[in-house]
């Protein structure tokens, strides 16, 4: 019983750790984008980001390069090298983001 109680002790604290970054870890694309005032911006290039197990991602906006890096996820922040996002809020389906340039909403 006592071997049991202590694995349990063990395992939840990385449990926590993992179940933080599951909730982002997936393809999500961009729906609206809006700039500094908070008014919709119309656009052509969609982000397409997908947050990968370890710590990985992957960033490409429509007709554009790949990029492929390490990113940080911490409560209220992403921070994926080339830019660093607030997180406004986020569900299983909806994250949004928001940086110096604006704010993304992706699905």
């Amino acid at each position: 019983m006592k071997k049991i109680l202590f694995l349990l002790v063990l395992l939840m604290p990385i449990t926590a750790f993992c179940s933080d970054k599951n909730n982002i870890v997936g393809n999500w694309m961009e729906v609206s984008r809006k700039n500094t005032q908070n008014q919709a911006i119309a656009y052509k290039d969609t982000i397409f980001l997908e947050f990968l197990l370890g710590n990985e991602y992957i960033w490409q906006k429509a007709g554009g390069f790949i990029y492929r890096g390490t990113y940080k996820y911490e409560v209220n922040a992403i921070d994926i090298g080339m830019r660093y996002f607030t997180v406004v809020s986020q569900s299983n389906n909806s994250i949004v983001l928001k940086d110096d340039a604006g704010t993304y909403e992706m699905q």
